[in-house]
């Protein structure tokens, strides 16, 4: 017998290779003004921040830049994040790369928009704030192929003064698009392509042994297993394989749906 189960994902996902150009579109029926939140100046050393900028402003939509975010997002770089984003007048924000990005960009459109530090809402505090729909929108486009961050409702920011990492989730900060194009992917390394490739595999077999698995997240789980098995030691070898980063890139998406059901 099928056991009860919920199925709830809201997010837009945008998945296939040159998928990045439809950003703008998509950001332009959400507001007006998008903070891009990266992890180090990687990104605009490597023209990418550039390039979004200027397809973000094809369709009208202006653009600030926030590269101060650490490899796990300090509660402090957040806040930081949803200051500059508040007097530029952002009215949404962007995760550009992989879960720290992500994650942080979804942090900032928490204290955006309730106007109070990130910490506040964090679960290990003994009266945390609620997170409502003050929330700003986000949208995620992710450059890695792990986290599984641009498909979940989750985000993990780090104290940097009690050294508490919680991870806290609301149904607030599923991002409303998700741009998932492989070729964003074909310049990581070897060595992180591995990495990346078996927190996949990690968050799929945690989603599929889980006590509170269902039909649905079995069905993504399963499918993200058999496509690690058959595209990570070819997205390792040859990182310009793009069927092969493709291939991930969808695993990944599918274990975040796994682990978000």
């Amino acid at each position: 017998m099928i056991k009860n189960f919920q199925h709830y994902v809201p997010v837009r996902l945008v998945f296939g290779q040159g998928t990045l150009e439809e950003t703008g579109q998509h950001a332009e029926a959400i507001g007006s003004k998008a903070l891009i939140v990266t992890t180090g100046p990687f990104f605009k050393e490597s023209g990418l921040v550039d390039r979004l900028t200027a397809i973000l402003e094809k369709s009208q939509v202006k653009s600030e830049y926030f590269p101060d975010i650490s490899p796990n997002p300090l509660s402090t770089e957040i806040d930081a994040g949803a200051a500059l984003a508040r007097k530029t007048g952002c009215d949404m924000v962007i995760g550009l790369g992989g879960g720290s990005a992500i994650d942080a960009a979804k942090g900032i459109a928490i204290a955006l928009g309730h106007e109070a530090p990130i910490w506040e809402f964090c679960p290990v505090r003994p009266d945390p704030r609620e997170t409502t729909d003050k929330t700003y929108p986000i949208i995620a486009i992710t450059t890695t192929s792990g986290t599984g961050s641009h498909i979940s409702p989750f985000s993990v920011i780090t104290n940097p003064d009690t050294k508490q990492k919680p991870g806290m989730g609301s149904d607030y900060i599923y991002p409303r698009v998700a741009i998932v194009d492989p070729e964003l992917m074909v310049t990581m390394p070897a060595k992180i392509t591995a990495a990346t490739g078996f927190d996949v595999l990690a968050h799929s077999l945690e989603a599929y042994t889980s006590n509170i698995a269902s039909p649905m997240s079995d069905l993504y789980a399963e499918e993200s297993i058999r496509l690690v098995g058959k595209y990570l030691r070819k997205a390792v070898q040859d990182g310009s394989d793009l069927e092969a980063r493709a291939g991930m890139a969808y695993a990944d998406t599918l274990a975040g749906f796994a682990m978000s059901l």
